[in-house]
């Protein structure tokens, strides 16, 4: 019986020798004075009903969106900066209650003193206000150390409760039970009811601040149980301060030596030796506790623990994890190893080579035989009871054991080790896994893709190239493949999926992949720990910025519904599953507003003049548990058309024109809850009175006038410059009249005298006549610009008559006319008269002193309706160069000008053509002038 005694006890103390028992305790997030707050002297914590944590000071108060400080001091209009309790009312009034005995109350971004809200003059004490209470009629009880109870009833009359047996006195908590307030003092309990007061024996009780399920629990001081209905815990003997029952079904109970965390049945002190003043659950299932010279602490609902050793010290640094069941590999930077074992809360520690501690243990896999493979700096290991070296001289940087075979990725290239070892790539390899018959191997510079088939591989292409390859695993036999700086990339079919910092990873850098029970990928970035929902992609950070994990992590490992993550402090776990469930979702809220840069009071409809356009807004969120890491997303209606993400805090618009705006915020959480409702502003910005409807229909009006005026002066110049230019063409008219040849004139004469001299009346008579027609009606055109065509051609008639007088009746002359139908149609004046003059002074009077025949052509052609052909035709020596430039006849270089104005005042084609056939044969003068609908005249 002895020798079993004996041998029991040689056992236990083997196995604590060899296996020492480990504890796991949890992570409180401390804040202090360094992260913001006003002093590390904390009295009291409350959320508010828009979120907001606030936390009383010694040094004034401090409200807490997750991420930011604003603290509040007497110059902010705090009545005193040691400030005791905090308390929000029904009408969202933050009472603040001080040492000095006087209140105030934050509503609305203003703090109310009695300097400015004068009922608070007679509500403030002499001396140390303990309590305030809230009910439910709108009513808020104020208890003080020594003078009695004072009720603020809802139309701001204040009721006194105080006598001078001390009856009202330090009253420490106040709870309401139906109609009933019940107060609880130093050394009794007051019962006050709509009729009557009653007093009893002492009780004392503590108010569960819990934001889900606030309670009363009376204390029993004898025998240190605190019970409630259907419950009683056995708390510690130290001094109990507060306490809190949270939605979890977990106690915290707050004392002058710690606190203490009580979870079936199991207590764990924090904080030994620290005075806890006050605690709380916010609506997220984050519990909050208050100190006396240490700040405040958060425990999140979603619990982290530390693994220590049975002196409660943290393990020392671990650079890797590997799990199996219940047992955890535990890597270290010095040539060892840890096996702790979660069933039996023991830890060993295991030397890979005894004296070589510069051989850092990165790497663990179990093959399907038992055997756990170790990779290191300075090889490859396998532990089965003990330590076996199986390849010397490699630094091996990943194991990998699928299809019965084991890969291990090293500086010298990759091996593969089923029943032999085999090396199967020969150049630096960070990492490689088979996916089915597909061999992956990563590299400084892409990853290389193999085909396995009957032990040869053959090369299937190269991706990612320039991209060091840190990490692969099987999603859903897609391979998903971590990058150093590049994020993840999952080769989906045909497709590339890139996800980075941009898509919610909180870290490019990837060191580390693997796949959870539902193929769901968590990821070890620089930056902390992703969670990847491969279903949606939505991705949840830990990051040690939170002050919840290590701020660098090393490595992780799953183990069904835990992580565990490892760092310099050793070891540290979470169940993501025990998150609190709640239904609150993060809050965001409008600021501030400046308008051109001054400070505007916003809230209300707002409507701002024309130059008021370039709009600041200040916002802010609360999402406790996101503890900072929270982003925001903003939209102006009438501007942006989407959500737009913010750079930080505030967000400028420049130059607005004038309209109707809404300006949106809205609050994302790290865990990717977007805000129940948006905080919105709506904003006016009137138009100038320029811009608006009745000075628009005036500019209009006036524009019309002043373009009808334009118009009209432009109608009338035109008109003048016109005329003017009419009356320079009859002028040119004119002038060309009366540098009618001379020699025509004489001769004419002349040829009519002869038939005076030879007595032959009759044809003396004839051509006199003529000549005097030919006259009046060259001086009856003289102010006409245009004239028919009938005009015309009886003017030429009685012209070429007479020239041929001249010649004694010499040229034979062909003039062909058109149709008496065109005779009424006008055409441009003393265009066509000249060029016959040219023909018999040119051409025919030479031909004609040479004893030569002589014969001239006219004919007159309409064109299309619109134009009038003349061609002028004789048989005479052709052009010289100098008459077809424009250089031999004035008359002709007054032609030509003609048509050009011509052209330009009625925007017609008129043109001159000269044709030579050949220098016997003659020559001909072809004008197109274009037939106009009425006579033009100019006064």
């Amino acid at each position: 019986m002895v020798s079993k005694k004996l041998f029991f006890l040689l056992f236990t103390f083997l196995i604590l020798f060899f296996f020492p028992v480990y504890s796991q305790k949890l992570v409180l997030k401390n804040i202090t004075s360094s992260n913001g707050l006003p002093s590390n002297v904390c009295y009291d914590i409350i959320q508010d009903k828009e979120g907001y944590i606030w936390i009383a000071s010694e040094n004034g108060v401090s409200r807490f969106d997750g991420k930011d400080f604003k603290n509040y001091t007497t110059q902010n209009g705090l009545a005193d900066n040691e400030i005791f309790k905090i308390v929000e009312d029904k009408k969202g009034r933050i009472w603040f209650l001080s040492y000095n005995g006087q209140l105030s109350y934050y509503y609305k971004g203003f703090i109310h003193h009695s300097g400015n809200t004068p009922f608070l003059k007679k509500l403030s004490f002499t001396y140390f206000v303990k309590e305030a209470y809230p009910d439910s009629k709108g009513n808020i009880w104020f208890s003080s150390k020594e003078e009695g109870i004072k009720v603020l009833l809802p139309d701001n009359r204040i009721k006194i409760y105080s006598d001078k047996k001390d009856t009202f006195d330090a009253v420490n908590v106040f709870v309401q039970k139906n109609d009933t307030i019940i107060a609880v003092a130093q050394n009794h309990t007051l019962i006050f009811t709509s009729s009557a007061l009653l007093k009893k024996e002492i009780a004392t009780y503590f108010y569960s601040r819990s934001y889900r399920k606030p309670d009363l629990f009376k204390f029993n001081e004898q025998k240190n149980l605190i019970e409630g209905n259907n419950f009683t815990i056995k708390v510690p003997s130290e001094k109990v301060l507060c306490y809190l029952k949270d939605s979890k079904e977990h106690s915290w109970i707050g004392t002058g030596n710690g606190l203490y965390h009580i979870n079936n049945g199991e207590s764990q002190q924090y904080l030994a030796g620290t005075i806890i003043t006050s605690l709380i659950e916010d609506a997220e299932g984050n519990v909050w506790i208050s100190t006396l010279g240490k700040g405040i602490y958060m425990a999140p609902s979603l619990p982290f623990f530390e693994l220590r050793d049975e002196q409660d010290r943290l393990l020392p640094p671990i650079i890797s994890l590997y799990t199996d069941g219940e047992i955890i590999y535990a890597g270290t930077d010095h040539g060892s190893f840890y096996i702790i074992n979660r069933k039996s809360n023991s830890i060993k520690e295991i030397q890979i080579e005894k004296g070589k501690i510069y051989n850092r243990v990165k790497k663990f896999v179990k093959d399907d035989k038992g055997i756990i493979w170790i990779g290191c700096d300075l090889g490859l290991y396998k532990y089965s009871g003990t330590i076996t070296k199986t390849i010397s001289d490699i630094a091996v940087k990943d194991l990998s054991f699928n299809n019965g075979k084991l890969l291990v990725a090293s500086n010298v290239g990759l091996f593969r080790i089923d029943h032999e070892i085999k090396k199967l790539y020969d150049y630096r390899t960070t990492e490689a896994a088979y996916i089915g018959n597909t061999l992956y191997i990563g590299t400084l510079g892409g990853l290389k893709i193999y085909s396995d088939h009957s032990d040869t591989l053959k090369f299937s292409g190269n991706i990612l190239q320039g991209k060091r390859v840190t990490a692969i695993t099987n999603i859903a036999r897609f391979p998903a493949i971590a990058t150093y700086g590049h994020g993840l990339f999952i080769l989906h079919k045909d497709s590339i999926i890139q996800i980075t910092e941009s898509k919610g990873l909180n870290g490019d850098i990837i060191s580390e992949l693997h796949t959870d029970e539902k193929k769901n990928i968590w990821l070890l970035t620089n930056r902390g720990l992703n969670y990847l929902d491969i279903r949606n992609f939505n991705i949840i950070s830990y990051s040690g910025s939170e002050g919840l994990l290590p701020i660098q992590l090393s490595s992780f490992c799953l183990k069904q519904d835990t992580v565990y993550v490892s760092s310099q402090r050793g070891i540290s776990y979470f169940i993501p599953s025990q998150a609190s469930v709640s239904e609150d979702r993060p809050k965001a809220f409008i600021t501030s507003l400046e308008v051109n840069n001054e400070p505007y009071i916003f809230g209300k409809k707002i409507v701002l003049d024309w130059d008021q356009n370039n709009i600041t807004f200040g916002f802010s969120g609360i999402s406790i548990s996101s503890l900072g890491d929270m982003t925001y997303q903003y939209m102006l209606e009438g501007i942006d058309k989407s959500w737009l993400n913010a750079v930080n805090n505030e967000v400028f618009y420049s130059g607005l024109k004038p309209g109707k705006y809404t300006f949106k915020v809205r609050t994302i959480s790290k865990h990717g809850k977007i805000s129940k409702q948006t905080a919105e502003q709506t904003f006016t910005i009137k138009a100038h009175f320029t811009d608006s409807a009745w000075f628009l229909s005036l500019i209009i009006f006036l524009a019309i006038v002043v373009l009808f005026l334009l118009i009209y002066i432009w109608f009338i110049n035109y008109k003048r410059i016109q005329k003017r230019k009419l009356r320079a063409l009859q002028l040119e008219q004119s002038a060309l009249r009366n540098q009618m040849n001379p020699h025509f004139l004489f001769n004419t004469l002349n040829s009519i005298q002869q038939f005076v001299i030879k007595e032959d009346k009759r044809k003396a008579n004839k051509y006199l006549v003529l000549f005097a027609n030919l006259i009046r009606k060259y001086l009856d055109h003289s102010r006409e610009l245009y004239i028919t065509l009938g005009e015309e051609i009886e003017s030429l008639d009685m012209y070429l008559q007479l020239e041929n007088l001249r010649m004694k009746n010499q040229v034979e002359i062909d003039f062909l006319k058109p149709d008496q139908s065109f005779n009424g149609s006008y055409i441009p004046a003393m265009f066509v008269q000249p060029l016959v003059e040219n023909a018999f002074k040119h051409a025919l009077f030479p031909l004609i002193n040479e004893g030569h025949k002589a014969t001239l052509s006219i004919k007159i052609i309409p064109k299309d309706d619109n134009y009038i052909v003349f061609s002028v035709k004789d048989n005479g020596t052709g052009f010289s160069p100098e008459y077809k430039n424009k250089e031999g006849s004035t008359a002709l270089k007054n032609i030509m000008e003609r048509i050009e104005i011509l052209n330009k005042v009625h925007s017609v084609n008129a043109k001159i053509e000269f044709n030579s056939f050949t220098e016997s044969s003659g020559s001909e003068v072809i004008i197109t002038l274009p037939i106009l609908n009425k006579s033009v005249h100019v006064n």
